[in-house]
Parts: structure tokens; sequence; C-alpha cells
């Protein structure tokens, strides 16, 4: 860093030089600043990000000796991390442990109650996942949104235990905006059926019930079925909302937000948030990087975003992350998940490259609570 003069202390600075993500500087501003192994090994970016901060100091005239002993060395430790660890989260985890890390104590705590959630509601899923993808609409303002939300491996406890998996809210709702723009993304999907990935689930949904329909919200549960493993089930649900989003500011509405409710005890979560290139969202500078949130939502009302008390934001150390390709977004506990991105980028007529992409990841989320990604709308 010191041989193209950049202030390491001043990461915002060095983001608008240049032309880097704010996330990126900022963790290169911790690492560099602090000798904590715990604060290393929290905030060293990914291989995607050093990849493209490489590029970016040749660019500006690094050498290229300390660019490929920079380079020797990430392989060194990417080598380090597999052989002691598995992966960078279990290594962050490790290292937090040994140093009494915040991050740390925060998963210890959501673990905790994540075993006795299970005990209590007699269910839990080894992954809960959810991907937002915007792409552009049909007029120039507008986006479009793809949803999708899935619990991978849920198992039952106990017996006489069912679990909602999906919701549609009807247009019965006072005109919802959302539910009358909205179409499943498999086309197989009836008229009033659970909006279920088929390609992606191991139920149909005959395996579901209506549970509730009061005319606005309709919830469809698992029914009953074998305890433990063996009756473990995968349920995907996405739609597609057509011209759903403005893209700009109002004087209403400030920011974008993509929104999932923590409602099963779930040993993993990942949130993947996908927006167009040719959106002035993905355009902006480093500065509209994404931010990310846990929100209580006890009790039970009000809920975020109506008079959301200040003690409702839950501690959260993880932030979101940016994501290069597609085999980046690769999950152990679920082998489809890559055919799921792609799917959903196809139903927006565009492939992944197409996307700038952002991953909130962390284990065993809180419940009942949301998890937000939010980021500025341009003017």
């Amino acid at each position: 860093m010191r041989s193209v003069r950049a202030d390491v202390t001043r990461p915002q600075d060095m983001s608008r030089r240049y032309g880097l993500n704010k996330n990126l500087t900022w963790k290169i501003s911790k690492i560099l600043g602090d000798d904590s192994l715990e604060t290393i090994a929290r905030h060293l970016p990914g291989r995607p990000g050093f990849v493209i901060l490489l590029r970016t100091l040749k660019g500006h005239g690094a050498p290229d000796d300390l660019c490929a002993r920079l380079q020797a060395s990430l392989d060194t430790f990417d080598l380090f991390v597999r052989d002691h660890a598995g992966d960078r989260e279990t290594f962050a985890s490790m290292t937090a442990a040994l140093a009494g890390g915040e991050a740390q104590r925060e998963e210890l705590a959501r673990k905790a109650a994540f075993q006795g959630n299970s005990a209590i509601f007699g269910v839990q899923a080894r992954l809960q996942c959810a991907l937002h993808a915007v792409f552009p609409g049909s007029a120039p303002d507008r986006a479009s949104v793809a949803v999708v939300c899935g619990l991978v491996d849920l198992r039952r406890l106990r017996r006489g235990v069912s679990w909602p998996v999906a919701f549609l809210r009807s247009g019965e709702d006072g005109g919802s905006e959302l539910a009358l723009r909205s179409t499943p993304l498999d086309p197989r999907v009836k008229r009033g059926e659970p909006a279920i990935m088929h390609d992606f689930s191991t139920i149909d949904a005959s395996d579901v019930r209506l549970a509730k329909n009061d005319g606005a919200l309709r919830r469809w549960e698992l029914s009953e079925g074998p305890l433990g493993k063996d009756g473990s089930v995968t349920c995907l649900v996405g739609s597609v909302s057509r011209d759903l989003v403005s893209l700009r500011r109002t004087e209403k509405e400030t920011v974008g937000e993509h929104i999932v409710s923590l409602t099963t005890p779930a040993e993993e979560f990942v949130l993947d948030v996908l927006v167009h290139r040719s959106l002035p969202l993905a355009c902006e500078p480093s500065s509209a990087a994404p931010e990310a949130f846990l929100v209580s939502q006890l009790p039970a009302v009000p809920v975020y975003p109506h008079e959301a008390r200040s003690g409702a934001f839950l501690p959260l150390s993880e932030a979101p992350v940016p994501i290069g390709r597609v085999e980046d977004l690769a999950l152990p506990a679920f082998a489809e998940y890559q055919r799921v991105v792609e799917t959903v980028c196809a139903a927006g007529n565009a492939t992944f490259a197409d996307m700038r992409a952002y991953r909130l990841r962390f284990r065993y989320p809180p419940m009942p609570a949301l998890a937000i990604v939010r980021y500025p709308l341009p003017e």
C-alpha cells in the first residue's frame, strides 16, 4: 500500500481515490492497523476482494515483485486455513475463541438459543437461505424483483410437529402491489398454490396444507412426518414481481431494503442480494455499499419499520461481502444452490456476470427476528 502512497488510516479516501469498495478498504485499514490475530482473521477479505485489490494496486504502479509476494502469502495462508480449519469462517471462529472476540461471543449466544429453540419447537433446519435479485423493469425508473426463500434439511425432532414453509399474500389485502404483480418462478405452480420451486425441493403441494386463509395472508405448513434426518425435507419458494420498486430516492423512500423473516431454528443463514449492473443501484460509488442489521420481532408489535424501538436492533458483527464469481456462491449444505442462482438470473434475462452481488452469512440466526440488508437509493 505504501508503494502507491495509500493512506490506510483513511479508508474512505482510499475508496474514492482508487475506486475500491468501501467495505474492502475498511477491512484493509482494520487489518493493517491492528496486529490482533482475531481482528485480522475476522476482517481479512476473501479471495475475490484480494483479486480486485491486487489488480488495482498494479494499475496504480505497485511493483510486480511486491504483488507476487502478496499473492504467494495469500496462497500459503489459504493452505494453512484449509489444513487447520477447513474454511475461512471456521478459522475466524477459532481465532475469535482464542482471543475472546465479539463475533465469537455473539455466535456462542445464538448457538445456545438455537439448541433451546430446537428442543422447544421440535424442529430445526440445516440452512435458511434467501436470494433477492433486482432487474431492470419495463420503465426506466422501475425495477423488477425476484425473491427466493428456503429451508434446507428441515427436520422434525418430535411427533405431531408441523411447520410453516410458504406464505402468500393475496390482492385482497387492500391491493398489495407485491401480490398483484407477483408470479411464481416455477411455471408448473398452479393458481392458488404455494410458489414451490419443484426442481430444488423435496416436497410438493401435496405435502403441505393450508393452515390459514383470512382473505389476506395464506400460510402453508409442512404436514407431520418422520422424525430426524430420515424425514428431513428441503423446500424453496420463489416468485418474481415485475416493475415493483422505484430506482430513485423519493421523499418517503430513501433506502432500498431486503428483508428476511427469521422464524425457524437453523444452523446457518445466508442472504444473497444481486443487483443488475445496468441499474443505478449498482453504479453508485462505493459509499453505497450495503449494511446489515438484525431486528428483534419481540414483542410482536410494533414490527419493523413502523415505530421500531432502538433496543430492537440485535448485535451482528458480520457484514455483507461482495461476491465476484458464481462459483463463490456455492453452499456446502445445499449442492443445488448455484443452479438456483442461475434460474433466478434467467428470470431477469440475465446471467450472474450481469449482476453485482453481496452475501450476508452467519450461523444460528436468532428468532423471531428480521435480517435486513440495506443500501441508500441514488438521487
